[in-house]
């Protein structure tokens, strides 16, 4: 198998038959099959050859083999323990990539505790987007640099400047997630991603938004519960 091959949806089909699995959408299993997007997060990200980097829903590993072939050591979380056989096959080649299999909500805290950088760079899925950005951020010790692939509806929320409109105007998670990022970054909108860059294509079209300069709070749980409750 070729880099490139996992750009092909029919080569994506066959790999999810090989694996004994269908793309669902509880997983938010929609892949990539552009490259210009992977490229994007990868200058965003300014992933260097010292850098380790978290990544979340590595599927078949389009990012997650980009990254490898930049950063010192790659830590993926994957929920779909069909690609098991998949990864150990990718073993080989990419000796920097480890995968850590189950629920990356639950089982991140504990595997960051150990690093004292990271950078978390991944393409999140729709439905855990809210809890994975307030999960981050209550991470020790807090990544140095967050780029991540979201619900285009989202990514505006997140880089809106606060107090300013954005044409999303119902209240939703996003929006608490607004005042959260600026409080402990600064977000930045670095590219809109068509839903026509995946395969199986979702409903609604992403974006990639970079969060920077994330900065420690004193009074962070204190906020972040006034937040909520706002």
């Amino acid at each position: 198998m070729s880099y490139s091959d996992l750009f092909k949806p029919s080569h994506l089909k066959q790999l999810c038959i090989d694996a004994g699995f269908e793309p669902t959408k509880q997983y938010g299993q929609n892949y990539l099959i552009s490259d210009r997007p992977i490229r994007e997060m990868m200058e965003a990200a300014n992933i260097s050859p010292g850098d380790t980097v978290v990544e979340i829903g590595p599927g078949f590993g389009v990012l997650t083999m980009a990254l490898a072939e930049n950063a010192k050591e790659v830590i993926s979380f994957e929920i779909e323990q069909q690609l098991r056989d998949y990864w150990q096959g990718q073993s080989i080649e990419y000796k920097n990539v480890s995968i850590v299999w189950g629920n990356a909500l639950k089982e991140l805290p504990a595997k960051v505790k150990a690093l004292k950088k990271y950078k978390i760079v991944a393409n999140l899925p729709y439905q855990i987007t809210a809890r994975a950005i307030r999960t981050f951020f209550e991470l020790d010790p807090l990544p140095e640099q967050i780029v991540v692939m979201v619900q285009r509806e989202v990514a505006d929320r997140l880089c809106a400047p606060l107090g300013e409109k954005t044409k999303y105007t119902s209240v939703s998670d996003a929006s608490s997630l607004t005042v959260l990022t600026h409080y402990f970054g600064d977000p930045k909108f670095v590219t809109p991603v068509p839903r026509g860059s995946f395969w199986p294509s979702p409903k609604v079209d992403s974006a990639v938004v970079s969060i920077s300069n994330i900065k420690s709070r004193p009074e962070a749980d204190a906020f972040m519960r006034m937040v909520h409750a706002a």
